[in-house]
């Protein structure tokens, strides 16, 4: 089984999009995540999004480090991954759905 993965500009068309709807026709019980930076509507919409830039416009970067200093980013890919882990927990809640369906 392979989950393909969007890293894209919003801007840019996403190549996975035809294959998603020929796919879902075909088994309407496949679940899908997409998962961008900012939504799917909304204001920041089209603009790209990555974890640098969430943790910094939510609010994250001001909040550590020292007050007399710059904003500090955590030294690892915080937004990223837990962006992941909401993608991952939408599939567990969709799970039970599916199983209702005939």
């Amino acid at each position: 089984m392979s989950l393909p993965a969007k890293s894209f500009d919003p801007a840019a068309e996403c190549p996975l999009d035809g294959v998603r709807v020929v796919e879902h026709k075909r088994n309407p019980r496949l679940i899908i995540v997409r998962v961008s930076g900012w939504g799917q509507d909304g204001p920041y919409r089209d603009r790209p999004g990555f974890g640098t830039l969430v943790e910094s416009m939510s609010g994250y970067a001001a909040r550590t480090g020292f007050a007399d200093r710059e904003p500090v980013l955590p030294p690892t890919a915080l937004a990223d991954m837990v962006a992941g882990l909401y993608g991952a927990f939408a599939v567990m809640v969709a799970l039970p759905r599916r199983r209702s369906m005939a």
